[in-house]
């Protein structure tokens, strides 16, 4: 997550988004420091996502559960990544081909 804000804040300060705070412009961003701002940046005291939210895609390979030698899809993370070639064949062969 601080990678993420340190890269948010450059890309603003590139940008030329001005930082506000309660409406009241404090100037521009840094890299490398967030202001105090009432923009919430972090994931403190967020709840995690539902299965009906955005983040809910279908991106790894697991298991069908079916004892059918295939694997699926599921919104999960795995070590099987849906994105990158070759990884179906990887989970039929780990699960199936021990």
């Amino acid at each position: 997550g601080k990678n993420r804000i340190r890269y948010y804040l450059a890309f603003r300060n590139y940008f030329g988004v001005p930082v506000y705070d309660n409406g009241v412009k404090l100037g521009y961003s840094s890299p490398y420091k967030a202001e105090v701002t009432d923009e919430k940046l972090g994931c403190a005291g967020l709840k995690n996502f539902d299965t009906s939210s955005s983040a809910s895609v279908p991106s790894s390979w697991e298991d069908s559960w079916k004892s059918d030698g295939r694997c699926q899809l599921v919104p999960y993370e795995t070590k099987f990544s849906a994105l990158r070639k070759g990884e179906y064949r990887d989970c039929v062969k780990a699960h199936f081909y021990k």
